[in-house]
């Protein structure tokens, strides 16, 4: 996912973390975990591309 997400925000012209918190605001079944020294995004591997495509697509338009 962070390849993608890296590479949408290069594009979109944003910082990873703005890419993060457009998909958590947006629906994509991700979700925070966290471990004792750093937080981790994870997602449901079966609709990322797909969403992540759709995704793009919105905040190109922007």
């Amino acid at each position: 996912m962070h390849k993608c997400v890296n590479a949408i925000a290069e594009r979109l012209n944003v910082s990873r973390k703005t890419v993060l918190r457009w998909i958590r605001d947006e629906g994509l079944p991700a979700f925070k975990t966290s471990d004792s020294k750093t937080a981790v995004w994870r997602c449901l591997e079966s609709s990322l591309c797909s969403w992540l495509k759709e995704f793009e697509g919105r905040h190109l338009d922007r």
